[in-house]
C-alpha cells in the first residue's frame, strides 16, 4: 500500500474463530493466498465470517480438491496426499450448497495449473448475496 498508495488493509485472526464480523467498506474485497488449506473441514466459521462481513468479492488462491481429475495419476496422488495431510476438503463444494441457497454467487472456479504437481493453487472468485 505504501509503494502503490492503494488503501489496503490486512488482518490477522484465528480463521477457525474469525471475530465477530462488521460489515465492510463497499468495494473492499477479501484475499487469501494458501491459507485456507490449514484449515481441512473447519472453514465454515471463516466462510460465514465472509457473509456476514459483505466484502464486495472473495479471492482465493487455495488448493481445490474438486477441481482435481481423479483420473489423472498426478491428480489422483494429490488428492490423498492433501487428505492425509487434513488439507483444505469440501469448500468448492460447501460454496457451490451455498450458491444453491442463494447465499453467494460463485464468479468463476478454476484450476490454472499454478503450483507442484501434488499441491497446486486453484483460483475462486465469489461474492455474497
Amino acid at each position: 500500500a505504501h509503494h502503490t498508495g492503494l488503501s489496503l488493509v490486512g488482518e490477522t485472526f484465528d480463521m477457525r474463530q474469525p471475530p465477530l464480523a462488521e460489515p465492510l467498506k463497499e468495494g473492499t474485497a477479501i484475499l487469501t493466498v494458501h491459507a485456507l488449506e490449514q484449515l481441512g473441514r473447519d472453514f465454515l466459521p471463516l466462510v460465514n465470517h465472509f457473509l456476514t462481513s459483505r466484502p464486495r468479492r472473495v479471492v482465493h488462491l487455495e488448493p481445490i480438491l474438486e477441481l482435481y481429475e481423479p483420473t489423472n495419476l498426478y491428480d489422483h496422488l494429490a488428492v490423498e496426499y492433501s487428505k492425509r495431510r487434513g488439507y483444505l476438503d469440501g469448500y468448492l463444494t460447501t460454496l457451490q450448497q451455498f450458491e444453491t441457497e442463494g447465499r453467494l454467487e460463485i464468479i468463476k472456479a478454476v484450476r490454472p495449473a499454478i503450483g507442484g504437481v501434488i499441491h497446486e493453487a486453484s483460483i475462486i472468485v465469489w461474492e455474497p448475496r
